[in-house]
C-alpha cells in the first residue's frame, strides 16, 4: 500500500531536527504514531501536508477536519498551545479603526508555501521594512518557516470583529528567501517582489531589541492553524488577567502565557507597555506546566546583527523609552466590572490595567483585595462593593483610536476619487501617488497638513510617521515627544 510521508518539526531542541513517519492513508493511525514520535509541536505547529490530505481522501473527511482532530490529539498528549480554558482570542479588527493594534495588524500576513496536491503550509510573517525604489519591502518569520525560497504572503486576511464570512486572499504578493537562520530556528527575512502595491500604504512594524521584563503584558498578531488573522492578549478564562510574560533566559528565548495555535509561527510578539515588537513567535508548549509558549528575542546578538545587515531599523529600551506612561485618576461614580482578578492590592491591580491591552479603568476593593478590570468591549458593568474606589486610566491606547486632528491646518478629506482604495494618492509622505490634492485622500494617507512656511518641522519624534500627533502642541492628543518633532503628524510648530 502507498502512503505519503508527514514532516513534523521539533522546536525545543537545540537545533531545528526533522522527522519523517510513514502515514498510512487508511486512517489517523499513522498520523497519531507521528504525533507521539515528534517530540513536539511548533507554535507553526503541525505541517498540514500530502499525509493529512490522504488521510482526509481516505476517511471521507476535509482536510480541516482531520487536522483539527490532530491537533485536539496534541492537546491530549501534553502539547498544549492554548494556555488555560479556552482559546481567547479575537480578530485584529474588534481593536477600534485607527487603533495602533489595527494598523500593526495591516502589516502582519499568512505566509503561505510548500504547497503540493491539495495542501499547503502556514506560518505568519511581518514587514519591518518599506518597499524602495530598489528594493523590495521586507517580511519576518521564525527560521522553521523558511525551508522554501519562495513563499507567497497575503494581506487583509481577516474577518470583522465577531466573526462573519471568511474574506478573500487576493491581496497577497510573492516573496524571496534573503536570510534565514533555519537550523537554530531564529530569524528569517523574505524580500517581496517590487512592486507589490498591497504593501504601499502599510505602516512597517516597529522593533525593540532590548529585554523585557517577566510580568509584562503581551499581545500576538497571527494566523492561528492558517485561519483568518486574530489577536491573542488576554486569558478570559484564566482569572481575568492579560497575556504576560513568564519567564527571559540569557540564551535569547522568552516564554508568555497567551493562546497560540499551529500557524502562528512567525507572529510578532509585543509588548502591551510599548507598542513594539520585542520577539519572534516560534514554539507552542504546555502552558499549563511550564513557562508557556515561546519565541526568539529580537535583543540576541545574532539576530540584531541580521537586522543591522538588511538595514532595518529598530529601537532599544535600554536606550531610548518606549514605554508609554499611564496615569490614574480616581473618579466616581465607582463602577465595577465582571471582570475580577483575586487576591491583589491596588498597585497590583493598577499594574494588571497598564499591562492590558484594552483596560479602560479599574475598580478595586481593599476588603476583599479584589480588582475589577473595564476593557473597552468585552465586559459588562456590575455593583461596586461599598469600600471599593474607581480609577480611570490615561495613557495613550493601543487598542482604541486616537482623537481626531482637529489642529489648525490639518487636512483630512474623502473627495479624492481613488479615496479608501488602500493605496495613498495625495502626493505625500510615504505616498503611493500623486493624483490628488494633499489631504484628499485621508483613510489612504492619514490627515496630512498645510506645507510648513516656517517654525519647527522635524520628524525626529520616536513615534513620527503612525498617524498621530505626538509632540504635546496645540490640539495634539499626546505629549510624548518634543515640540515640532512629529512633523508628518502634527504639521509645523511655531518657533
Amino acid at each position: 500500500m502507498s502512503s505519503e510521508r508527514a514532516l513534523f518539526l521539533d522546536p525545543e531542541a537545540t537545533h531545528s531536527q526533522t522527522e519523517e513517519v510513514e502515514v498510512s492513508p487508511r486512517g489517523l493511525t499513522g498520523a497519531r504514531r507521528a504525533l507521539k514520535l515528534s517530540a513536539g509541536i511548533l507554535g507553526g505547529g503541525l505541517l498540514v501536508t500530502g499525509a493529512v490530505a490522504a488521510v482526509a481522501k481516505a476517511s471521507g473527511h476535509d482536510v480541516g477536519a482531520v487536522a483539527s482532530e490532530l491537533i485536539d490529539l496534541a492537546a491530549s498528549l501534553g502539547i498544549k498551545k492554548v494556555c488555560g480554558v479556552g482559546e481567547d482570542i479575537e480578530e485584529t479588527t474588534c481593536a477600534e479603526d485607527g487603533s495602533l493594534v489595527r494598523e500593526q495588524g495591516r502589516a502582519v500576513a499568512k505566509m503561505v508555501y510548500g504547497c503540493r496536491s491539495s495542501s499547503c503550509s502556514v506560518c505568519t510573517a511581518w514587514m519591518v521594512r518599506r518597499e524602495t525604489s530598489s528594493k523590495g519591502a521586507l517580511m519576518l518569520t521564525t527560521g522553521h518557516c523558511a525551508g522554501v525560497e519562495e513563499a507567497n504572503f497575503v494581506f487583509d486576511y481577516v474577518k470583522p470583529c465577531g466573526g462573519g464570512q471568511s474574506p478573500s486572499q487576493d491581496r497577497a504578493c510573492k516573496g524571496t528567501r534573503i536570510h534565514a537562520e533555519v537550523d537554530e530556528d531564529e530569524e528569517a527575512v523574505y524580500e517581496l517582489e517590487r512592486p507589490c502595491s498591497v504593501v504601499h500604504t502599510r505602516i512597517p512594524i516597529k522593533l525593540d531589541v532590548g529585554s523585557p521584563d517577566v510580568g509584562e503584558g503581551v499581545y500576538i498578531i497571527g494566523h492561528p492553524n492558517g485561519r483568518p488573522q486574530y489577536l491573542s492578549h488576554e486569558e478570559l478564562h484564566d482569572g481575568g488577567r492579560n497575556c504576560r510574560l513568564t519567564a527571559v533566559h540569557s540564551n535569547g528565548r522568552v516564554y508568555y502565557h497567551c493562546d497560540t495555535q499551529g500557524g502562528n509561527s512567525g507572529s510578532p510578539v509585543f509588548s502591551a507597555r510599548t507598542g513594539y515588537a520585542f520577539a519572534i513567535h516560534k514554539t507552542g508548549s504546555d502552558c499549563n506546566a511550564g513557562h508557556g509558549n515561546g519565541g526568539t528575542l529580537l535583543t540576541k546578538t545574532s539576530v540584531k546583527a541580521a537586522l543591522r545587515a538588511l538595514d532595518i531599523d529598530f529601537e532599544d529600551r535600554s536606550v531610548t523609552d518606549l514605554m508609554y506612561q499611564g496615569s490614574f485618576a480616581e473618579s466616581s461614580p465607582c463602577h465595577a466590572s465582571d471582570s475580577t482578578v483575586d487576591d491583589v492590592d491596588l498597585n497590583e491591580c493598577k499594574a494588571l490595567c497598564l499591562n492590558g491591552l484594552s483596560c479602560v479603568a479599574i475598580a478595586h476593593s481593599e476588603r476583599q483585595k479584589r480588582c475589577y478590570i473595564t476593557a473597552v468591549r468585552g465586559t459588562s458593568r456590575k455593583t461596586c462593593p461599598s469600600d471599593a474606589k474607581h480609577y480611570t486610566l490615561n495613557t495613550r491606547s493601543l487598542y482604541r483610536a486616537p482623537p481626531r486632528d482637529s489642529s489648525a491646518g490639518a487636512l483630512c478629506h474623502e473627495t479624492c476619487a481613488h479615496s479608501d482604495d488602500g493605496e495613498c494618492d495625495d502626493g505625500g509622505h510615504n505616498s503611493l501617488f500623486d493624483g490628488c490634492a494633499l489631504g484628499t485622500d485621508c483613510k489612504d494617507c492619514g490627515v496630512r497638513h498645510d506645507p510648513p512656511d516656517a517654525g519647527i518641522c522635524k520628524n525626529t519624534c520616536k513615534y513620527a510617521n503612525d498617524k498621530v500627533c505626538d509632540d504635546g502642541g496645540k490640539d495634539a492628543p499626546y505629549d510624548f515627544c518634543e515640540l515640532g518633532t512629529d512633523c508628518d503628524d502634527c504639521g509645523s510648530r511655531e518657533a
